[in-house]
């Protein structure tokens, strides 16, 4: 349906597309829920090799909070693009990046991207404060591989 409604949008005069735009951000606003959405359930322990391929970063949780009930169906739905952007993301990174304070924070601003990448797809583009608002991610361990 949000498909739908973007490309009926496309074809609007501006004043009556800002006009739309903002109604329909009104009538979601009404579905806000701030629930979390598990994308790693702590314990699985999923790896992603980091930049080089000679080090893993083992993840024991990964969760977002979500603004809209729509948004967390929207993850659920797009989870194979959700994970294939973590992978890249990783492998973007070196084993130093991922051992400070610093490190995690600009790591968990990188992950909340790329799901508002994702938004694209799923049509929040432009309405985040109905997608993800947050990233909680635990890291477990930083570790060679042999």
């Amino acid at each position: 349906m949000v498909s739908e409604i973007n490309n009926t949008l496309e074809r609007l005069p501006n004043a009556w597309k800002e006009t739309l735009e903002s109604m329909i951000i009104q009538y979601q606003s009404t579905d806000q829920t701030d629930q979390n959405y598990v994308l790693m359930q702590s314990g699985t322990y999923q790896t992603f090799m980091l930049k080089g391929g000679k080090d893993v970063a083992v993840i024991d949780s990964l969760s977002f909070k979500v603004a809209s009930d729509s948004c967390r169906a929207a993850i659920a739905e797009k989870n194979d693009e959700i994970m294939d952007g973590l992978m890249s993301l990783f492998l973007s990174k070196e084993k130093s990046e991922l051992s400070t304070a610093s490190g995690i924070d600009l790591l968990k601003k990188q992950i909340r991207t790329v799901v508002n990448e994702v938004n694209e797809i799923t049509g929040f583009t432009g309405r985040e404060q109905l997608g993800v608002t947050d990233v909680y991610l635990y890291i477990k361990a930083v570790s060679g591989v042999e």
